[in-house]
């Protein structure tokens, strides 16, 4: 068994750094949750498919860093992502991680409850 790609090794200290990031966006989205500091929105539009409801938190009144826990509608995958996008340089970038079950229960399931709430009610309009 092999890979007909080339190899480095040190990506696979992606997969640790990963890990910490996304469990560091767990406790920050459960903290300002527990705060009240995050807004629960929903995308505009009538595509069935294409809805989303989410929470978003911005990192400052200049809105470089923005970090959203979203529930999308999905058949085959997680309805939850997590999106860290950094927006504040010429070079923007994304991350977008779809935490499975483990991690999604580490938050307030109030929380969790109102987001899927909120979708199901958003996709009966």
């Amino acid at each position: 068994m092999g890979t007909p790609h080339n190899t480095d090794g040190r990506l696979s200290r992606y997969r640790d750094l990963s890990e910490t990031i996304t469990i560091e966006l767990i406790q920050i989205l459960k903290e300002n949750y527990l705060a009240d500091k995050l807004s629960l929105g929903n995308n505009l539009t009538d595509n069935f498919r294409e809805k989303e409801v989410f929470y978003t938190l911005v990192d400052s009144e200049f809105e470089n860093v923005f970090l959203t826990f979203k529930y999308k509608n999905t058949e085959f995958e997680s309805p939850y992502e997590i999106i860290l996008e950094e927006r504040g340089n010429d070079s923007t970038s994304e991350l977008k991680i779809s935490p499975d079950e483990d991690l999604v229960n580490q938050l307030p399931e109030k929380m969790i409850s109102e987001l899927s709430d909120r979708f199901y009610d958003f996709i009966r309009e």
